[in-house]
């Protein structure tokens, strides 16, 4: 598929901010289960975005597509990063997204990492 963020939602109202954020990202796939239970959003960018940004897409998308229905929105975000970005700068410009994100699957990791001393060499 791989079409433009912008092309892919053309009919979709999103906020300004969503648009700014994802106006370079590149949708390379989209799914649905079924019994129409989930929608997936398979999504590429050639930067880092906030895990805040794409739960914020996944809660948009299903107001607007979905009406709040039954339906679980699922956004996979995939990052092609260059070889500027390497582990410690990805940790220190990422890690409140890694929080986020550890926070919602499993709350004992989340504390466990919260808590540790991350150290690059």
């Amino acid at each position: 598929m791989s079409k433009t963020f912008r092309e892919v939602f053309s009919n979709l109202k999103f906020n300004d901010e969503i648009n700014n954020v994802f106006k370079e990202s590149t949708v390379e796939r989209l799914s649905v289960n079924t019994n129409q239970t989930c929608f997936r959003v398979y999504l590429s960018a050639e930067h880092l975005i906030e895990k805040r940004y794409i739960f914020a897409l996944e809660n948009q998308i299903k107001s607007l597509v979905f009406n709040n229905k039954d339906t679980n929105v699922k956004v996979y975000e995939k990052f092609m990063l260059s070889s500027l970005y390497n582990a410690k700068y990805i940790w220190e410009q990422y890690k409140e997204s890694i929080f986020l994100e550890m926070k919602n699957i499993n709350v004992l990791d989340y504390q466990i990492l919260s808590d540790a001393d991350i150290e690059f060499v």
